[in-house]
């Protein structure tokens, strides 16, 4: 699924705003390989997670799903210098 995403998300629409040069805009060939990168390891982290429900319980695993909203808050702070809001806060409770 997040092949898909990536790769719709290349195309570009009839309502593309035109460049400096009339055409509609069109990513660099570096940011297509980034989002093709980007929706393969989705795509297998999203099996791999699903797949780890044959192995142990849910309760176990629910907690490695909910540690995300952590790490995406630390992530945030620490390189994005962006500080949790208290909706993320009360949200993460």
């Amino acid at each position: 699924m997040g092949m898909a995403f990536a790769g719709l998300g290349l195309l570009p629409s009839p309502k593309s705003p035109p460049s400096a040069f009339g055409s509609p805009w069109r990513p660099p060939i570096q940011t297509i390989l980034l989002l093709i990168t980007a929706g393969i390891m989705d795509g297998a982290a999203q099996i791999m997670v699903t797949s780890s429900y044959r192995y142990a319980p849910a309760s176990l695993l629910v907690l490695y799903d909910y540690s995300s909203m952590l790490f995406a808050i630390v992530i945030g702070y620490v390189w994005l210098s962006e500080l949790p809001t208290l909706v993320i806060l009360s949200g993460a409770a």
